[in-house]
């Protein structure tokens, strides 16, 4: 919210030569400081290796309800105009969707909070990052209670669910198998006039062009 001027003094004082910084874009930053720079690559290291188990807190044994929720927060960023690779989708769902929120409202926060900070530059930013961890903590206590009882409400809605799927599993497997039926009938000779037509007659030279270098590599 708050930016420092090229070389400028850092408001972050450390004793010794040897910082490390647990950063978070929206919650507080955390800041150790050691003797040595071999004890710097070691804590590096470790801190390295918990970021990285805490960040992977989306279940892989759940086939469905994490795909479902990815997909989710996908689709919602994508209608928000952002695309490709999202840096922020790490940590337990309630933390993703937590980053969600604070995505869009953190900009309109320094727009809104950011000129009306007083004092010198690094009180102003000790200020900022206070009221964007205080609003994140706020969202996260937020989320967590509202994803709670998503979960809560979908478990309670499984079991008639999985009895009605049971009760239509045998017509489901009939259209599936019918409907499986009807698009290869209608697919398959147009695929097989393609492989005859535009395919086949082209392997052998496809094979000769691919062996070359092949053949080449053992004279």
């Amino acid at each position: 919210g708050v930016k420092a001027k090229a070389g400028g003094v850092p408001f972050i004082k450390c004793p010794t030569n040897f910082p490390l910084i647990l950063w978070h874009p929206y919650a507080r930053h955390h800041h150790f400081c050691v003797m040595t720079e071999k004890e710097q690559k070691k804590w590096h290291a470790v801190l390295q290796d918990c970021v990285r188990h805490s960040n992977n807190g989306l279940s892989e044994e759940d086939p469905v309800q994490t795909p479902a929720f990815t997909d989710s927060v996908r689709l919602y960023r994508q209608a928000q105009g952002h695309y490709g690779t999202w840096d922020l989708m790490c940590g337990a769902p309630p933390q993703i969707l937590a980053n969600l929120v604070m995505e869009t409202l953190q900009p309109e926060l320094r727009d809104v909070i950011g000129p009306r900070l007083k004092g010198k530059m690094q009180q102003r930013q000790r200020n900022w990052m206070l009221i964007s961890g205080a609003v994140y903590k706020q969202v996260l206590s937020q989320t967590n209670r509202q994803y709670a009882a998503l979960v809560e409400a979908s478990e309670a809605e499984r079991a008639p669910l999985d009895a009605r799927l049971r009760t239509d599993m045998d017509q489901l497997i009939t259209s599936k198998e019918h409907v499986c039926s009807k698009i290869r009938a209608l697919v398959l000779p147009k695929a097989d006039q393609v492989l005859r037509t535009n395919v086949q007659p082209y392997i052998s030279s496809i094979l000769d062009a691919l062996m070359e270098p092949t053949s080449r590599g053992f004279s």
